[in-house]
């Protein structure tokens, strides 16, 4: 959590803290496009809804793992998430 971050050896400058909170954010969109895609499922339901929120997993996990990579800069890990996909 943010709040033992903020207690451990980490400088969480206003930068990071922005990048955590936006982290937050997408997380939360994920959990929630993934809920409503099991509720399609449920249903039986592969139309348009279905596909919009195919898509925005993948748009969000692009995100997330841009908004990752930003924080570890930041903060200088050596902790680098390397995932390749076909450009879209």
């Amino acid at each position: 959590s943010l709040k033992k971050t903020q207690k451990s050896n980490i400088k969480l400058t206003a930068r990071v803290k922005k990048l955590i909170k936006n982290l937050k954010k997408v997380n939360l969109k994920l959990w929630n496009v993934e809920d409503s895609k099991r509720i399609c499922e449920k249903n039986k339901n592969f139309g348009k809804k279905f596909i919009r929120l195919s898509r925005n997993v993948y748009l969000n996990n692009d995100k997330r793992a841009r908004i990752k990579s930003n924080i570890n800069k930041l903060l200088g890990s050596n902790i680098k998430e390397i995932k390749q996909y076909v450009n879209y």
